[in-house]
């Protein structure tokens, strides 16, 4: 597709690092071959806005090259009616870079890898990336997902979507292939309530997350890696686990100093019930 019909802007290389930090843990023959379409990609603003058709489209062109070579069809599937993401485009085409050539790398020669976008609802978009691969057992999709071990770049997408006030998880069984599925807002939240969730229960942290998405933005942690760092922070919201204290020591300190409050929640908590109960601090 001609993308100077897309954008009144002229096409503009991007930086060398930047390339370098998206082309992925792959070999070199896999980085000269990313390289060359991504010098081509426009960069946006966050609030310019870019049609999801167009995240897809440049995902693809960037790792066709790569699973031509080793024989996995590569397509998108673009959404039945356009779909604009008003978000960092850097970001979402670093975070889709990451899952698409993963799932290539996974994809066995004569398998298929599919992109794809839909509305999830009036106010989201939901990004797919589908492959064919042998499949990943429960538990270290967990790990995988909560970037643990060799998942640290599921994490960094982990990130991407959060903030951006989304949710990133994944689906995958054993010989069935796997999904990885990305929720973003059609709007890019600019100034809400920042909230850190803390907790080692994957499933837990997702469910507390969609509860508060509507109001805030999101960004989550397992115990271990919690911390404040240089993000503003308004709230955070920590499982409540025996056992975990002396890991949040570090933690519960930095946020006394920044005076952020720190709220232990019972793992048993429904979605339902914390959104009510958490109302009046995003009201």
């Amino acid at each position: 597709m001609d993308r100077a019909r897309r954008s009144p802007r002229p096409p503009r290389p991007c930086h060398p690092a930047r390339r370098r930090a998206r082309a992925g843990p792959g070999g070199r023959s896999a980085r000269h071959a990313l390289a060359a379409p991504r010098q081509h990609r426009i960069c946006r603003a966050a609030g310019e806005g870019r049609s999801a058709s167009g995240l897809l489209d440049a995902a693809v062109e960037a790792a066709q090259a790569v699973a031509r070579a080793k024989g996995v069809a590569l397509a998108s599937a673009p959404p039945p009616r356009a779909v604009e993401i008003r978000a960092d485009e850097e970001m979402l085409a670093r975070l889709l870079d990451n899952l698409v050539a993963n799932a290539v790398r996974a994809t066995p020669a004569g398998g298929a890898v599919e992109v794809s976008a839909w509305r999830a609802s009036p106010r989201h978009v939901r990004l797919c990336v589908r492959d064919t691969g042998p499949g990943i057992g429960s538990t270290e999709l967990a790990k995988l997902v909560a970037g643990l071990g060799v998942g640290r770049g599921l994490r960094i997408c982990r990130d991407i979507a959060e903030k951006h006030g989304g949710d990133f998880w994944a689906e995958s069984t054993p010989g069935q292939g796997s999904r990885f599925l990305v929720e973003l807002p059609l709007s890019f939240p600019q100034s809400r309530p920042r909230v850190l969730v803390v907790s080692n229960d994957e499933k837990w942290v997702r469910e507390v997350a969609r509860s508060l998405r509507e109001a805030c933005d999101v960004r989550s942690a397992t115990v271990a890696a919690a911390k404040l760092g240089g993000r503003r922070t308004d709230l955070v919201l920590v499982e409540s686990r025996k056992g975990q204290s002396r890991s949040l020591a570090a933690l519960r300190s930095a946020a006394k100093g920044a005076q952020v409050p720190v709220i232990e929640l019972p793992s048993e908590l429904a979605a339902a019930r914390l959104a009510r109960t958490l109302a009046h601090l995003t009201a």
